[in-house]
């Protein structure tokens, strides 16, 4: 099957015949490793040999060739793991406190061997049990870890696909000949059309630790993935130096494209252009400038200049519009909201101690008005499931009457996702009373109206358009005119169908995937107020308007309407007199005015004013 697929006047034809290459790569392989079991010997690369072609000849910042000691032997995974294992101990020593903690300041005297070690996990033992490697385990961003090698922007892309189970498992799929016998297939998109990198797991090491990608929680795949593009380039050395959007190719197959970060920009506007890229499942990654003049900036806060960093979600925190920067290093970005936990407290918890102090180190939130500042690039993959399409949408389409506020309760949509999985929602409200989007929000453990993950705009008729949604539950809640009283909503809903490629050995090689579960769930019915309420307080500009009065002002993209959101602090009954002329720019030639009575917050999650200014 032959899909074209343009961008910029770019055309990209993709011949997906995956299912028969894949599986012939697979039995040649298992044929291939059966061989080696045989004598007990394991794989050797012929084309990209364990030696100084491999490693090629890199040159430092000032143009000086880096001399390499090419006899240094290449070390197998298990091999790394031990020597790694083996050598903490050594520096433990006589210092392991009876809780399994290390005290570093007893091991200042040995900080050359120290250094490789830091984010090796070592404020915590290794057990038996952890010393047996592994191609991926629950990959975090944390997990990835930048070598001595100028590829960053390999790196940071990399990062990026630490939680894309669905990407992962198809570049890197989980083999048992692998394990046994060396053999690693590392699937990228090369010159149109998907294909199968054969490397062996031999990895370059300098001073018993790995030469390059750093192996954190004994997980090997940012090494493979690596260890496959340099054979691509013809060598390690010539990694050094590139742009994220290129490998984001390489991991998706579809395209990729930077953008010049303008200073001009407008940081609300922005960054819900980028929101909503990261919510259809785009890699994001951004670089810093390469100018000398930035480079004592960049130190004081963290940063390294010409250097590209992964951007791993957005959130909106007090008003402020906020991104997750990864970083390739141990070394993050300290300025504001740095300290903010990269997690909420759900997944930190349930990390483990080696994890959060990784997640610490390496990840860490800025406000979007920092990235366009102190970046230069931004730079975005496109990105769907790596998928034959055999098979079309399917939807359903379904009629809903709500009687809103005149009962307790309110009908919504529940969407449950066992698989990582596309979707699409769109409502239609020609008859009845005026819808202003819908908003999708996670379920919470008591089955309750959570985070609100994404908004959608629009005036009678709203879509999602092409949606990627995580495995979890979901609510799919309209936004309604608080004035209204009865709405006629037409919904569709729709899933892509398609071949998923299976990372089991089972002989058919596919997998479906499904919506497994929507339907209707009664909430009470101040959900319908409360998420739009939500609405604007995550994404709104908060402003201050005296003492114990405060104010969230969100206006759609379309300039359709504004929803503005009064909250009283006090104690007592205030009145406050305002108008859409000063408190938000409605671009509408006559100012009106208001006097609000505003009530004392003690009922409601937000207790205060609300009201929606539509622009007809």
């Amino acid at each position: 099957m032959i899909i074209s697929h343009c961008l910029n006047a770019m055309r990209y034809n993709v011949v997906f015949n995956l299912e028969e290459q894949l599986q012939k790569f697979d039995d040649e392989s298992e044929k291939h490793a059966e061989e080696l079991r045989k004598t007990n010997e394991v794989f050797f690369d012929p084309d990209f040999p364990p030696n100084g072609d491999s490693l090629g000849n890199r040159k430092d910042e000032n143009g000086k060739l880096i001399v390499v000691d090419y006899g240094d032997l290449w070390l197998t995974p298990q091999e790394i793991i031990e020597i790694g294992s083996k050598k903490i101990q050594s520096l433990l020593g006589d210092n392991k406190a009876a809780s399994g903690t290390v005290n570093e300041s007893a091991l200042r005297g040995d900080q050359e061997a120290l250094r490789g070690y830091r984010e090796y996990s070592i404020d915590v033992i290794p057990d038996e049990k952890d010393k047996k490697w592994s191609l991926y385990d629950n990959p975090w961003p944390f997990h990835v870890k930048q070598g001595d090698l100028g590829d960053c922007w390999l790196i940071a892309a990399i990062q990026c696909i630490a939680r894309r189970k669905d990407l992962l498992e198809h570049i890197l799929p989980i083999r048992d000949y692998t394990e046994d016998s060396g053999i690693v297939p590392v699937r990228l998109f090369i010159g149109g059309q998907w294909e199968v990198v054969k490397i062996d797991y031999h990895l370059p090491q300098y001073r018993n630790r790995e030469r390059f990608a750093g192996v954190l929680n004994n997980q090997f795949w940012v090494s493979f993935i690596e260890k496959a593009y340099a054979k691509i380039q013809g060598s390690y050395a010539n990694l050094k130096g590139g742009f994220s959007h290129e490998a984001f190719k390489y991991f998706t197959g579809f395209p990729a494209y930077r953008e010049k970060v303008d200073k001009l920009w407008n940081p609300e506007k922005i960054w819900r252009r980028y929101s909503e890229y990261h919510t259809r499942g785009f890699l994001l990654a951004a670089s810093t400038f390469p100018d000398e003049e930035y480079q004592s900036k960049y130190s004081d806060l963290g940063l390294l200049g010409n250097h590209a960093y992964s951007i791993l979600d957005f959130k909106a925190h007090e008003g402020h519009q906020l991104i997750l920067l990864g970083s390739t290093h141990s070394q993050k970005w300290n300025g504001k909201w740095s300290k903010l936990p990269a997690y909420d407290e759900t997944i930190m918890g349930q990390l483990s101690d080696e994890d959060r102090l990784l997640a610490y180190h390496k990840i860490g939130w800025m406000e979007f008005d920092e990235i366009i500042q102190r970046f230069c690039y931004i730079y975005i993959g496109e990105s769907r499931h790596p998928t034959v399409r055999t098979s079309p949408w399917f939807k359903n389409r379904f009629l809903q009457k709500i009687v809103l506020f005149k009962e307790n309760v309110f009908q919504v949509l529940r969407i449950n996702i066992e698989q990582r999985q596309e979707i699409e929602i769109e409502i239609d409200a020609s008859y009845g009373d005026t819808l202003y989007g819908l908003n999708i929000h996670k379920v919470t453990e008591d089955n309750e109206c959570g985070e609100l993950l994404m908004p959608f705009e629009g005036r009678t008729n709203v879509s999602t358009k092409s949606l990627f949604l995580d495995p979890g539950s979901y609510f799919a809640v309209p936004s309604l005119d608080p004035g209204g009283s009865i709405f006629m909503l037409n919904w569709t809903v729709g899933r892509f169908h398609c071949k998923m490629l299976d990372v089991s050995n089972t002989p058919s090689g596919f997998s479906p995937t499904s919506l497994e579960i929507f339907h209707f769930v009664a909430l009470p019915s101040f959900v319908a107020r409360e998420t739009t309420h939500l609405l604007a307080v995550k994404y709104g500009v908060f402003e201050k308007l005296q003492d114990n009065i405060y104010c969230y002002k969100w206006a759609g993209k379309n300039h359709l309407y504004a929803y503005i959101l009064i909250e009283n602090r006090s104690e007592s009954k205030q009145t406050y007199r305002f108008s859409s002329g000063g408190l938000w720019s409605l671009q509408k030639p006559d100012v009106l005015y208001w006097h609000l009575e505003i009530s004392v917050k003690n009922h409601y999650r937000w207790r205060s004013n609300f009201m929606v200014l539509m622009l007809r």
